[in-house]
C-alpha cells in the first residue's frame, strides 16, 4: 500500500481471519483510499460486511455462483436475491441466514 502497487484489496473472509480481521484490512486500505471487494463476498458474512462498508471503497460484491449455491444451499431464502445484476441484502437478523430443516437430511454429533 506504501508502494501504491495495488488499486484493489480482495481479502478472502475464509483465509484472512475471518469478519474481524478483513474489517482491519478494509479499514487499512480506505486510509490508502483503495477498493475494498471480498473475495466470495456473496457467503452470508461477506454479505453482511459488504453491506456495511461505504459504496465508494466497496462498489461490487464478487459473486461466484457455483460458490453462492453451496454457501445457501441451508438457507430457508435461497440466499440474496440477484436481479439484473444488482443482490439485494437480507433485512433479517444477524447474517439472515436460517436453516432450512427440510434440507438437512441427517444430524450428526461431532467429538473431539
Amino acid at each position: 500500500m506504501d508502494a501504491e502497487a495495488l488499486d484493489i484489496i480482495q481479502p478472502d473472509l475464509n483465509w484472512a481471519g475471518g469478519l474481524s480481521e478483513v474489517l482491519k484490512i478494509s479499514a487499512m486500505a480506505t486510509a490508502y483510499d483503495l477498493i475494498t471487494i471480498a473475495h466470495q463476498g456473496v457467503t452470508p458474512v461477506g454479505m453482511a460486511w459488504s453491506a456495511a462498508q461505504s459504496p465508494i471503497h466497496t462498489p461490487y460484491v464478487e459473486m461466484l455462483l457455483k460458490h453462492a449455491a453451496l454457501a445457501y444451499h441451508f438457507d430457508k431464502n435461497n440466499g440474496p436475491i440477484l436481479n439484473n445484476g444488482n443482490l439485494t441484502v437480507s433485512d433479517e437478523p444477524g447474517f439472515g441466514y436460517e436453516i432450512d430443516e427440510d434440507k438437512v437430511e441427517e444430524e450428526t454429533e461431532i467429538t473431539f
